[in-house]
């Protein structure tokens, strides 16, 4: 076999080794920023999705509203209290579950599930102490299931300084 050859067999098998070494470390990469599903039981909502557009229907139909003091510019401090206030002129609220979630749009870094405790005193006034990691913009969901069957969702983008 002439040196010529020996040469384009060596050079041929380097790179199959190198190919391989590339795709090695690929997949290293890959499987190390895995992130999972952002809710573990989101097909399950999904199965949901009728009854919970229904709930918020009949909410809407007796008037109830949901409202962000505070949150009106758009512009909220990086730490602080977020306030959410569930009114009615028809109905008395009688059990609520208020929940919150501030997310980093296109990213889980910087999310937060927070659930509100009413404030003394202040029928259907909610609130939690909060704090961001990033003067940044970020969706805040705001979710409210009361008085047995209803709920009510909001969402609102907000910049946080």
């Amino acid at each position: 076999m002439s040196s010529s050859m020996k040469k384009a067999f060596a050079l041929i098998i380097g790179l199959f080794i190198l190919l391989f070494i590339g795709t090695y470390f690929l997949f290293k990469v890959a499987f190390s920023v895995y992130t999972p599903p952002v809710q573990k039981d989101y097909f399950e909502r999904g199965l949901y999705y009728k009854d919970t557009l229904k709930k918020i229907a009949e909410a809407e139909e007796a008037g109830w509203t949901l409202s962000i003091p505070g949150s009106e510019r758009g512009v909220l401090p990086q730490k602080g209290t977020l306030t959410v206030v569930l009114t009615s002129p028809k109905e008395e609220l009688k059990t609520a579950d208020v929940k919150v979630k501030i997310e980093l749009p296109a990213t889980q870094q910087g999310s937060q599930l927070l659930s509100m405790a009413p404030v003394d005193g202040k029928p259907g006034e909610f609130s939690v102490a909060y704090e961001v990691s990033m003067a940044t913009k970020y969706e805040v969901y705001v979710s409210a299931a009361f008085n047995e069957n209803k709920m009510l969702r909001k969402k609102i983008a907000v910049h946080f300084q």
